[in-house]
């Protein structure tokens, strides 16, 4: 490996582990804080705003696993997916309204795309250490997982949620109305992507319709080792497609989006 090779690394690593830093102590003021010596302090709070979602998570999922119309959800896999779309839309959301802050994008080694990766391993992290209490938790009280789904699913629907985030955010860029109609896209969403309401109770000219929506099959993909319940209209093959397209398709559209803020700033 050269020496420039090298030194790139290294910038990259430093900016990236800067941003980082930056970014928590900008979106959690109250939790992270420096003192007059310029040395990092994190409060309980830090900690809270991680884990606070799991109590609305957590709650819902025990409200709907008790059976809705009489049909019960299996708590092993509905906590779960709660927790991924919860963490699904936080990284959408984040991707779509994230505000280049000039005093960031100004430092050395720093540029729009590394601050919506960055933002996106936050927010990746702090879904991974939700994974784990939850996981861990749920062995302990004796329930039967399946691991593979289910860490499969998270880290599936999370790069997903970032390939489709920059995209979306790229051609909505600025756009306060397309903001706000890709807000109500995304409630729209919850309810039809079988996580609630399963396409599989839903009348055959319904679901004919609905399993187009890719996160449909990987969600009943992940409820099957559990439920022991396969259909064959639920195809993973069909979510990995949608998959690998976003994935060629994100590079050209965080360059483009990187050039679109760069210009912004540049403008102001």
């Amino acid at each position: 490996m050269s020496l420039f090779d090298t030194k790139a690394r290294r910038n990259f690593n430093q900016s990236f582990y800067s941003l980082a830093y930056l970014l928590l102590l900008k979106t959690n003021k109250k939790n992270v804080f420096r003192d007059n010596k310029n040395i990092l302090h994190f409060n309980w709070g830090l900690i809270w705003s991680a884990l606070n979602p799991l109590i609305l998570i957590i709650g819902l999922s025990i409200l709907v696993s008790f059976g809705i119309r009489g049909r019960a959800f299996q708590l092993e896999y509905i906590v779960f997916l709660f927790m991924y779309w919860f963490a699904f839309t936080q990284i959408v959301s984040s991707m779509v309204n994230l505000e280049i802050d000039e005093s960031l994008v100004s430092r050395k080694f720093i540029a729009p795309w590394l601050i919506f990766l960055v933002s996106f391993f936050l927010n990746l992290s702090m879904l991974f250490i939700r994974f784990l209490i939850v996981y861990i938790f749920m062995i302990f009280m004796g329930f039967i997982l399946q691991p593979f789904h289910l860490i499969s699913t998270m880290f599936l629907l999370s790069f997903f949620a970032l390939f489709y985030g920059v995209i979306a955010s790229t051609i909505i860029h600025g756009n306060s109305f397309l903001q706000d109609m890709h807000g109500y896209l995304m409630q729209g969403l919850f309810f039809t992507s079988s996580i609630i309401i399963p396409i599989t109770r839903m009348p055959e000219a319904i679901r004919d319709v609905l399993v187009f929506n890719p996160l449909v099959h990987i969600m009943e993909w992940t409820k099957a080792p559990t439920s022991g319940i396969s259909y064959s209209y639920i195809d993973l093959g069909y979510f990995l497609n949608f998959f690998i397209v976003l994935l060629v398709m994100f590079p050209i559209f965080l360059y483009l989006k990187n050039n679109l803020c760069l210009s912004k700033q540049e403008a102001v």
